[in-house]
């Protein structure tokens, strides 16, 4: 819903639609809680994921 509301303001890309962004945002944060366990559990994984959560949704907001 907060990406059907952000294409509907402007302010996300409608291309891909909602379902794939979530749908790559679901597989992206997945492969970090693989890599974190895998690793032995040794990097912050909150600080990780919304490192790289804020960095994947920033290829879809418009700028102005």
């Amino acid at each position: 819903s907060v990406v059907l509301e952000g294409q509907a303001q402007g302010e996300i890309a409608k291309d891909p639609d909602a379902d794939q962004i979530v749908d790559m945002m679901r597989v992206f944060l997945r492969g970090c809680i693989y890599e974190w366990v895998m690793g032995g559990c040794v990097f912050d994984l909150e600080a990780r994921m919304t490192l790289y959560v804020s960095r994947l949704v920033g290829t879809f907001v418009l700028h102005p």
